[in-house]
């Protein structure tokens, strides 16, 4: 009888737990969505995507990377915070990197350090993989979504760029511009 309690509990909890952590999840992105600052993400080129990974678009940023002139354990692989601000031409740029969460503002997302070099002067440069990098798409339109932001990227367009919401580490696309046009007036016209 006692067993039988136990497993009931057990199976109560894991129920409530396959409810709780998807509803907290999808909590966070509307969060960001709702309340979070509005960067524009300049892209740059990429690599073909890898068929197997579904219908999505790679995305690949201009601001991933920092010049630091210290060593203080920059590895790959290491989990940090990157300040976010935006310049002159109000595109988003990197302020700032760090270890610990900033608590004096929210306009930061988390990022993952994939390379760490040091030039002939003795910089260390740090570039980081955010994790707002995919953007899935409806597969009637993916191939000319796809073709359409290739062709604008090896023509240098200045206005092929994410918007991306970002609020207290929480970052969501809200959307893909393609030479100034949403991506989702590809989806209007299917």
């Amino acid at each position: 009888m006692k067993a039988k309690s136990i497993y009931l509990i057990g199976f109560i909890v894991m129920i409530i737990l396959q409810l709780v952590l998807p509803a907290q999840m999808i909590f966070q992105s509307e969060t960001a969505l709702n309340k979070g600052k509005a960067f524009k993400f300049q892209t740059v080129p990429v690599d073909p995507n890898d068929p197997f990974r579904g219908k999505y678009m790679t995305l690949r940023y201009a601001a991933n990377s920092i010049s630091v002139d210290h060593m203080d354990g920059y590895e790959k692989g290491l989990k940090v915070y990157v300040m976010l601000e935006e310049d002159m031409d109000g595109w988003a740029s990197v302020k700032d990197i760090r270890y610990d969460r900033p608590t004096e503002t929210t306009d930061f997302a988390e990022a993952i350090i994939s390379h760490v070099r040091r030039d002939d002067e003795g910089i260390q440069h740090v570039r980081f993989e955010y994790p707002f990098d995919r953007y899935y798409l409806n597969e009637k339109i993916v191939e000319e979504v796809e073709g359409a932001y290739r062709e604008a990227i090896q023509q240098g367009s200045q206005h092929t760029y994410a918007i991306v919401r970002v609020h207290s580490g929480r970052s969501v696309i809200e959307d893909v511009m393609i030479d100034g046009t949403s991506i989702s007036s590809y989806t209007e016209k299917k």
